[in-house]
């Protein structure tokens, strides 16, 4: 059950005498619930299938038991549990004047039905058949022992009630949680590696097959994630940094400061930024010629998105970066604005990555500021 949410009103507390907010009162049914209920429904309908195959196929219950005792206590005690869980909500709820307290729902626990039936009334059968008893006694001791497991279970959890609430503020949640983990990984996945080895032609096989496309997986991650480094083109050009006359200092600044960044920490050659027809930048490996935008620079602009050329061979557009930096392998075209441009010659082709491309949209937002508050930029261009 979740309790719903009526409107609050702010209430600006100035005084003493200021009135207090409403108190919120909890609904028995809200918005949401019918998805909770069916997916607490599946939930216990699965466990309930669960139960009647372990008591079939491991303990070789007869079916008069199965649905004659242990099916209908099990739906008497979730109709039980949920509504005592919900009335506990809704009662918590109206003390607090909360409508957002939510019940805890109630269903049937994985791992301590795997341990019940595989430490307790498995255990209890086998020993009853190897001291000569016949299958329908072996079958109602364990049955038995079961039901004073669980009955010992719920004794210790109803004496824990009192002491729960120091132990959850002194022990982290972790270490909580730990115990749990680790009976769900014994009991539930084990069983299923060890049937593996049990057959091991078969199961090998897929084990194998399975840790493969792992393998493989993997370094398809790490390849995105490190991108083997291409070799270096051997690029012509002389080291330097040119800015444009007359410039703000503010803007002179940043755009040292951010070139030199971005020579720093990606595969850049040359980063260039202009704006409209005037060169503000030019830094890192310089060429004798002057840059021109092109087609591709315009259409970067028209659609306010940055161009990426991996691989400038395979571009039939390249010429328009020639000027740029004689036979450079990769650019990036990143709009600045509505007039200006941020161009980043990579080293190699397929160099830019995706941390590489985040440092030149950031740096190009920046700048976009930056040149926001200058309403023209006068001076000639390097």
């Amino acid at each position: 059950m979740r309790c719903s949410a009526n409107s609050l009103r702010v209430v600006s507390v100035t005084a003493a005498s200021a009135p207090l907010p409403p108190r919120a009162t909890p609904s028995w049914w809200v918005r949401g619930d019918l998805d909770g209920f069916l997916g607490l429904a599946l939930d216990n309908l699965i466990q309930i299938l669960l139960i009647v195959s372990l008591c079939r196929g491991v303990l070789g219950y007869p079916d008069d038991l199965i649905f004659g005792a242990i099916l209908p206590a099990t739906g008497i005690s979730l109709v039980v549990g949920n509504v005592a869980y919900a009335v506990q909500a809704h009662r918590l709820g109206r003390a607090e004047g909360r409508a957002d307290r939510t019940a805890l729902p109630y269903g049937i626990n994985t791992v301590s039905l795997f341990a019940y039936v595989f430490l307790v009334m498995l255990p209890v059968k086998l020993a009853a058949l190897g001291q000569g008893a016949d299958a329908a006694t072996a079958v109602r001791l364990s049955w038995q022992a079961g039901l004073i497991a669980c009955l010992g279970s719920g004794l210790i959890e109803a004496g824990g009630a009192f002491v729960v609430g120091g132990l959850r503020r002194w022990l982290p949640r972790a270490a909580l949680l730990a115990t749990l983990a680790g009976i769900a990984l014994g009991y539930i996945g084990l069983g299923f590696l060890l049937r593996t080895y049990a057959e091991p032609v078969v199961g090998l096989a897929v084990l194998a097959g399975i840790l493969a496309v792992l393998l493989m997986l993997s370094g398809l991650l790490g390849e995105r994630v490190l991108p083997a480094e291409s070799t270096r083109v051997a690029l012509v050009g002389r080291e330097g940094l040119k800015l444009a006359e007359a410039l703000p200092e503010p803007l002179r600044q940043e755009l040292a400061w951010g070139s030199a960044m971005l020579l720093k920490a990606t595969p850049a050659a040359v980063v260039v930024v202009q704006r409209g027809d005037q060169m503000l930048l030019r830094r890192g490996l310089l060429a004798d010629t002057s840059f021109v935008p092109g087609v591709i620079c315009a259409q970067a602009l028209e659609r306010q998105r940055s161009i990426s050329l991996v691989d400038l061979a395979l571009y039939p557009g390249r010429d328009e970066f020639h000027t740029l930096l004689a036979d450079l392998p990769a650019v990036v075209v990143q709009p600045i604005g509505r007039d200006g441009l941020l161009l980043v010659g990579g080293w190699s082709p397929r160099c830019f990555g995706r941390g590489d491309l985040l440092w030149i949209e950031g740096w190009a937002s920046r700048l976009a500021v930056a040149l926001a508050s200058i309403p023209g930029v006068s001076g000639t261009g390097p």
